[in-house]
């Protein structure tokens, strides 16, 4: 019974994250126009809970083996979101629909999906599954729109999605998958025509992106091939490649620090003067000290302040009912603690990824995968919102990688029989 729910949980999340772009930014009439997105987080919870309900009855088992270090990462989790629930309270401005979110997204994490990925061949299968699914979005948004463009962006293609991003966000699935298809080991060598074909994927998703225009993606693209390389190629190159990023962003800042706000919201459409003036807001003069702790106790609106946002060009002023940057909503929303529980488990997580990727040389290619586009999606983060939610493609992806680096660490069986000697069992977080 156990294998049919595995079964159908593939089932599930593939359909749905091939569904996340086609309805992302769409409305349904039910008396009102209500956002769709608000329908599918009632689904996402609801199917977390069943599919949790599910294993619990017919494979309790699975609870007690866990991988290593999984309950402490979901403890962690949860306490992030009963610090949500507690410091909202305080502040008097706390969001229920936000703190089951966060409640869920533990659960997800680090219970219901290590209960259904619980080896590498899972987690291959559902890899694989995510880049069909991903595939097969493509192919439908061009049948939408076969004109590549979109009415609102101009010279920006999109196909039938309704917002180059979320167009651009597929073919970042795509990217990342192919490569840990090219990383993971097989029992037998791929077909070189399979490997061929991987990297063309790659090479389109990335020549697509770039089309799309979306900046956000190929910062992720450039970051994980860099970090990939460096990882494979040993760590002089980590050094030399953490100095030269070191050495980038000052460069960027200085000249950034150096320009007027006209060029600042040019370069960044009007994300930059908008985070800060959002921080400005949130955690100036009116400011007591502790909300720099658990997060700003009045409205933070970019409205209210002075500077440069409201002179900006009126096709670069977007929405202000978010940030654009997954950090910045975290330190809104909880404050310095809120913002480093969160990424507690997280951090764990990679640095267990990373201390593995040193001494597994069978499953190094795997750990680098990881620790790759885990430092893509962390650069990602600062310019668009994909933490913690379900509702886009990139924030199913984070939840469903982080899994992926646990069953991974806590599966040496997957390895073939040849290689298993060369390599110890998963480390414990």
């Amino acid at each position: 019974m156990s294998r049919v729910v595995d079964r159908c949980m593939l089932w599930l999340v593939c359909l749905y994250a091939a569904a996340i772009p086609l309805v992302g930014n769409r409305d349904i009439d039910v008396s009102m126009r209500v956002p769709f997105y608000r329908f599918r987080s009632i689904g996402v919870v609801i199917a977390t809970l069943l599919a949790l309900a599910a294993y619990l009855t017919t494979s309790p088992d699975r609870l007690r083996r866990l991988p290593p270090g999984t309950l402490a990462c979901f403890s962690l989790s949860m306490a992030f979101a009963a610090y949500y629930a507690v410091a909202g309270t305080l502040r008097d401005n706390l969001s229920i629909p936000l703190a089951v979110l966060f409640a869920i997204w533990a659960m997800a994490l680090y219970l219901v999906f290590p209960m259904w990925l619980r080896n590498l061949a899972q987690v291959r299968a559902l890899i694989t599954g995510l880049l069909l699914a991903n595939l097969i979005t493509w192919i439908i948004g061009f049948a939408l729109d076969p004109t590549f463009s979109h009415h609102r962006f101009t010279g920006r293609i999109s196909l039938g999605f309704a917002n180059p991003n979320s167009y651009a966000q597929i073919l970042q699935i795509v990217f990342a998958c192919a490569l840990f298809l090219l990383s993971a080991p097989t029992k037998t060598p791929q077909p070189r025509v399979l490997r061929l074909a991987l990297y063309a994927l790659m090479a389109s998703a990335a020549a697509l992106a770039y089309l799309a225009m979306s900046r956000n993606v190929l910062v992720f693209m450039l970051v994980i091939v860099a970090v990939y390389s460096a990882l494979h190629l040993g760590t002089r190159l980590i050094g030399f490649s953490a100095a030269a990023a070191f050495l980038g962003m000052a460069g960027i800042m200085g000249a950034l620090e150096s320009s007027d706000t006209a060029t600042i919201n040019a370069l960044s459409s009007g994300r930059l003067t908008y985070w800060s003036l959002v921080v400005e807001q949130g955690f100036g003069v009116r400011s007591a000290w502790y909300d720099f702790l658990i997060g700003p106790s009045h409205t933070v609106s970019a409205e209210l302040a002075t500077g440069g946002y409201n002179d900006m060009p009126d096709d670069r002023v977007f929405r202000r009912d978010h940030f654009d940057n997954s950090y910045v909503a975290l330190l809104v929303q909880g404050g310095l603690i809120g913002l480093a529980l969160f990424l507690m488990p997280h951090l764990r997580i990679v640095r267990v990824a990373y201390q593995s990727w040193r001494h597994e040389p069978a499953r190094r290619a795997c750990y680098a995968w990881y620790l790759a586009v885990a430092a893509g999606i962390a650069a990602q983060s600062f310019f668009v919102a994909t933490i913690p939610t379900f509702n886009n493609s990139v924030g199913l992806f984070i939840a469903l990688l982080t899994t992926s680096a646990l069953s991974i660490n806590a599966d040496p069986l997957s390895i073939p029989i040849s290689k298993r000697s060369s390599q110890h069992q998963g480390r414990r977080f």
